[in-house]
């Protein structure tokens, strides 16, 4: 399963944050790790699994490299691809847009093809007002607030990327399970 981490940054929250969740997940699962700054958006085609970090600027923007990516992504195809989001915003400052960012890259890669219900993480322990980002009681992603919580973020770092192996070995699973009854059944048609 190729598995590549995408990240844009300003102000080096995120990429710390990405680096910290590559060196969690490990080089068994991750095979690149990169800030998209350089990169074209077909330079993340061609993976199963993208983790996206995503941080919130000031009220609900995107920042100057996800939001030109937004705008190609109708441009691009990304069916079957699953996407992981992790998001880094301000409860306290910006608590009427928190995570706004990765509510909105969530949704352009969805409607582009790609597969979500990764990731989700619960809102209960945050203090926000509204979030794109939210689906009922879950964010579409790892919430991050380095501002008023950076002591919280190694933990939670570990705790969801704990969880996402688990989530995306079932898929792995999954996928093995379902190509075995093709190959069973291409045996027994022969």
């Amino acid at each position: 399963m190729k598995t590549g981490i995408f990240y844009a940054t300003n102000t080096g929250y995120t990429e710390e944050v990405a680096d910290e969740i590559s060196d969690t997940l490990g080089p068994n699962l991750v095979d690149t790790c990169k800030n998209i700054e350089d990169l074209e958006l077909s330079d993340l085609q061609g993976f199963d699994v993208l983790i996206l970090g995503i941080a919130t600027w000031d009220a609900g923007d995107l920042p100057y490299d996800w939001a030109l990516f937004h705008d190609q992504l109708p441009e691009h195809d990304f069916t079957g691809t699953r996407i992981v989001l992790f998001g880094l915003g301000d409860q306290v400052g910006y608590g009427e847009t928190f995570l706004d960012a990765m509510g909105i890259i969530y949704r352009g890669f969805l409607e582009q093809g790609a597969i979500g219900n990764l990731g989700f993480w619960p809102t209960k322990a945050y203090d926000f007002q509204a979030s794109l980002a939210a689906y009922d009681d879950k964010f579409c992603g790892l919430a991050i607030d380095q501002d008023n919580e950076s002591h919280l973020t190694t933990e939670r770092i570990v705790e969801w990327c704990a969880q996402i192996k688990r989530e995306l070995e079932v898929v792995r699973l999954c996928s093995d399970n379902q190509q075995s009854v093709v190959t069973e059944s291409e045996r027994v048609g022969a």
